[in-house]
């Protein structure tokens, strides 16, 4: 199961980025903090960098010499952990649902970048994790 492992090494990567946070700038430590709420921010990453008082280019490069990714990469993977997460909650939510709470259009473009991300589609993970919250806790 590739895409599994790849949903825990975010998760890892994520866990070492909360333990940096402190030494990060005040504005990237804000939209990190924003990206890891739940669920993450629904908006462009301009509107994110308007938020927090940057310009959109300022933000993008600021963001990725800090965290180490760039801020588009690092919000997609957040919004495919969240959609994970809700899926394996409950594995009848619809995916339009989930993809307008996100900001998506609709669910297949939410569904599109879960492909695009994992190589496999949410309803892959819908059903993998139901009832075996050993294996979602370890990943998720």
């Amino acid at each position: 199961m590739t895409w599994v492992n790849e949903l825990s090494r975010w998760n890892r990567e994520e866990g070492a980025l909360r333990a940096r946070l402190r030494r990060l700038d005040p504005v990237i430590r804000e939209a990190v903090a924003k990206m890891l709420a739940s669920p993450p921010p629904s908006g462009s990453l301009a509107e994110l960098a308007a938020d927090l008082g940057r310009s959109p280019s300022h933000f993008q490069a600021t963001f990725a010499q800090q965290v180490g990714m760039p801020a588009e990469a690092f919000l997609s993977r957040r919004r495919i952990l969240y959609t994970c997460r809700v899926l394996s909650d409950d594995p009848w939510e619809r995916l339009d649902g989930i993809a307008h709470v996100l900001g998506y259009s609709d669910g297949s473009c939410l569904s599109r970048l879960f492909r695009r991300s994992l190589g496999v589609a949410p309803s892959r993970v819908r059903w993998t994790f139901r009832g075996d919250e050993n294996c979602r806790s370890c990943v998720l």
